[in-house]
């Protein structure tokens, strides 16, 4: 009766063994199935940053160009004749322009009253 005892708790000693070894092994494919799943995400969310980047780049270049277009639409001399046609304006000749003779405080004095006339209407932007 004692080796059977004896045999019964080997075989219990064993079988917890066993199952130890089985849940372990159990425990480190799901760990890595995990792992392998996390990994590819990160993966697929990598490549769709670096197609944003790509596209952003070439919509960057694109509004380039086109800032150049409009820059390029808007020369001096369209301006000028838009102004002499549409709107009425003329260049300035000798006849249109004055000389001032001035002293030195007084220019002071009216550029400190300008000054506080520009701050307040900038003020009154805010209100």
């Amino acid at each position: 009766m004692k080796r059977k005892t004896v045999n019964s708790k080997k075989r219990t000693r064993r079988t917890r063994g066993n199952f130890a070894v089985t849940m372990l092994i159990i425990m480190v494919l799901v760990y890595s199935v995990v792992m392998v799943y996390f990994r590819s995400s990160i993966n697929a969310l990598d490549t769709e940053i670096r197609q944003l980047k790509d596209k952003y780049s070439a919509l960057v270049k694109i509004n380039d160009d086109l800032q150049g277009r409009i820059i390029e639409a808007h020369n001096l001399n369209e301006i000028e004749e838009y102004a002499v046609n549409k709107l009425g304006m003329i260049r300035p000749s000798d006849s249109h322009v004055s000389y001032v003779a001035y002293e030195r405080n007084d220019i002071g004095a009216q550029t400190a009253k300008a000054d506080t006339q520009i701050i307040a209407w900038i003020k009154g932007l805010f209100k």
